[in-house]
């Protein structure tokens, strides 16, 4: 389906994103871009209702599933925005290797709202199924997406480290499975 919101088989409706780090990428270290984000995510849980049901944060990009409605996701990413954008302030000034010009020449060239993140959808099925910890239904081997689901279960700031029973750097939505 090429909506942004899809229908899975609980016949909920998820917002699916992809947003691509701006330029400010270059001036965090990796390390630090997603703790920032995963802070802001997580505050956005806590204050304005984020649902998140599945995540991966990596040095240029984030992936969301999101159990909200279309309208409300679209206040809670200006939210986020802000957020993200006060950090990044915070931190270039905390840099003492940081010339003051260049602090404030990047931080005049993004806003609170634009040139943080370039926003998407996010296509890939198999990816938004395996961040919700879904079966995969395929009837054959790929190689590939082998190659994605053990990279996954061995990443840090992802959904996958919640589903599986640790407790990942974002708050996720998990649902509890009955014991049998």
């Amino acid at each position: 389906m090429t909506e942004n919101t899809k229908t899975v088989e609980d016949k909920r409706k998820y917002v699916e994103l992809l947003l691509f780090l701006g330029p400010w990428k270059r001036l965090v270290p990796p390390y630090w871009s997603k703790v920032i984000i995963a802070k802001a995510l997580n505050k956005c849980d806590r204050k304005h209702g984020l649902r998140i049901k599945g995540y991966i944060i990596t040095h240029r990009k984030i992936g969301l599933v999101l159990d909200n409605e279309k309208e409300e996701v679209e206040h809670i990413l200006e939210e986020f925005k802000k957020y993200v954008y006060k950090q990044i302030k915070r931190h270039l000034n905390e840099e003492d290797d940081s010339p003051e010009d260049l602090v404030n020449f990047t931080l005049k060239g993004i806003s609170k709202s634009k040139g943080l993140f370039r926003r998407t959808q996010l296509f890939n099925d198999h990816l938004v199924n395996m961040l919700m910890d879904k079966p995969l239904k395929i009837d054959y081997y790929s190689p590939h997406l082998a190659r994605l689901k053990d990279y996954l279960h061995r990443y840090d700031f992802c959904s996958v480290q919640d589903y599986r029973g640790a407790k990942g750097p974002v708050k996720v939505k998990v649902k509890k499975k009955p014991k049998t």
